[in-house]
């Protein structure tokens, strides 16, 4: 079920170009893809999603955001 959350949130990025939503937006949707690689295990992808949503998040000037970002990279285990 993670595998195919993070599925749909890749699809969802894919299109970012099309819509030009705010990027607040796009962060949250890199911390949900993040979130789901990271519980299906696969770590890799889960920390660079993870540190891609940090860095919006600094350029958003979202402390909120910038901390699940972090909590989600360190959680993710080093490889």
């Amino acid at each position: 079920a993670y595998e195919e959350a993070a599925r749909w949130c890749e699809r969802g990025l894919s299109l970012w170009n099309l819509h030009q939503p705010p990027e607040i937006m796009r962060c949250e949707l890199l911390l949900t893809q993040a979130e789901a690689e990271r519980r299906a295990g696969d770590t890799a992808a889960a920390r660079l999603h993870f540190g891609e949503a940090a860095d919006l998040a600094a350029a958003q000037h979202n402390p909120a955001l910038a901390a699940r970002a972090a909590i989600g990279f360190s959680s993710s285990g080093a490889e």
